[in-house]
């Protein structure tokens, strides 16, 4: 249920744009001033069928909502604008809750994707809000986010584009949130380079791959494959380098964003090393994503404790974890965006510069394949057999930083 902003309530402003792709965009904002649990709801004028242009604005007063409506220019269509009364108008809803922000969309004109933007000034050009989150939807229905500890004294802006496009659905959605990486002093098996532990904040999600990167899904892309060990197309690509890896996100995400699917400000890479371990851990704090106990691993995970017969297998063969994910143990290394570093608070890394691998492979005994085990290439440029990868489709921040970095840590 809404209800509607007291008198004091700081008023909202809300925007719809539109263009023959990006058919969809909300932006709104508030200060301090909105008690917790009300809801601010702000509606645009048009349907589905309606295309709009900026080349005049017309302004209009929403009694009961205390919130002013933008639309802009004239329509593609001989369809009328519909009211924002009317039902079946989209709506962006904002509620605040405590330091919590919840941001929904509502009777959405068509399925596709919808990304929250973020910005301390109003007078930010659009190309420089920043993502936040972003989340499938559905036609006529509802995507929503909670964004944490966004509630405070100064103003925030937000902006809410739809984007008329799928993610392909191999990829699960890996939401925002906060995990302790690194392992405990009791873990056993533990390395000294799991230490410290500490807490992490992943800020915007990012879908992340329910499979590690096929032969098959290579050879295409790539017109090639390099693996060492082949047979079954579906299994995992080996012996590609961290180079070959991230060129393939590059061409991947080339290819996607031609065709349509890949949302403002995210592209194809590796995650990072501190999105892995969040996403292979799916909530939990025990040494594998399924708890403690060893013998549960071959129903999880390809290992040389004893069922891989020494060589992968096609991917998604045993159980996911608990969002989705198969072979986060196991079957191959995956390489992550970072280089190997120590973590935070430990000695500094004065070794020559590497690649990070996680999750073990088919070969390694149990202990590699926990979620808070680190490994690394010999070599920057030296690719393995046992070591693959898979593709996260998240916020272009981090490979901004890392082709902007110099060198390596």
């Amino acid at each position: 249920p809404k209800s509607t902003p007291s008198s004091k309530s700081r008023s909202g402003v809300g925007n719809f744009i539109g263009n023959q792709k990006m058919k969809t965009t909300f932006r709104a904002w508030w200060t301090r001033g909105f008690k917790p649990g009300q809801w601010f709801t702000a509606s645009t004028f048009t349907d589905s069928t309606s295309v709009f242009q900026s080349s005049r604005i017309v302004q209009r007063l929403l009694v009961g909502y205390a919130a002013l409506c933008f639309f802009g220019g004239q329509q593609s269509s001989s369809a009328a604008p519909r009211g924002p009364d009317t039902v079946g108008a989209p709506r962006l809803n904002i509620r605040v809750g405590g330091p919590d922000l919840t941001l929904s969309c509502s009777s959405l004109p068509s399925p596709g994707v919808m990304t929250i933007f973020q910005t301390d000034r109003l007078t930010t050009p659009l190309s420089e809000w920043t993502p936040v989150h972003t989340v499938r939807v559905k036609a006529w229905t509802s995507g929503s986010v909670v964004l944490s500890n966004h509630v405070g004294p100064s103003a925030l802006f937000f902006r809410s584009q739809v984007s008329n496009m799928q993610v392909p659905d191999p990829m699960v959605w890996i939401a925002p949130g906060t995990f302790l990486m690194g392992s405990p002093a009791s873990e056993l098996d533990r390395l000294t380079n799991e230490s410290p532990q500490h807490a992490v904040t992943i800020t915007q999600g990012f879908w992340l791959a329910k499979y590690e990167v096929t032969q098959a899904e290579y050879s295409v892309m790539m017109h090639a494959t390099p693996s060492v060990y082949r047979g079954d197309p579906n299994c995992p690509v080996d012996s590609v380098s961290w180079e070959g890896a991230t060129n393939y996100c590059a061409i991947l995400t080339e290819r996607e964003r031609r065709a349509g699917r890949v949302p403002p400000g995210y592209v194809y890479r590796l995650p990072t090393e501190a999105e892995w371990e969040y996403a292979c851990r799916a909530g939990t704090i025990t040494r594998y994503s399924f708890g403690d106990d060893v013998a549960e691993l071959r129903y999880h995970g390809w290992s040389g404790i004893g069922g891989s017969e020494g060589h992968h297998h096609p991917v998604g063969s045993l159980k996911p974890n608990a969002w989705g994910l198969y072979d986060m143990h196991g079957n191959v290394f995956e390489f992550v965006l970072d280089w190997y570093g120590t973590y935070p608070g430990a000695r500094a890394y004065e070794g020559p510069p590497r690649h990070i691998i996680r999750g073990g492979s088919f070969y390694c005994p149990a202990d590699v394949l926990r979620s808070a085990c680190r490994s690394h290439t010999l070599s920057p440029g030296q690719p393995s057999n046992l070591t693959g990868f898979r593709v996260a489709l998240g916020p272009d921040g981090p490979l901004r930083a890392l082709q902007q970095a110099s060198a390596p840590p």
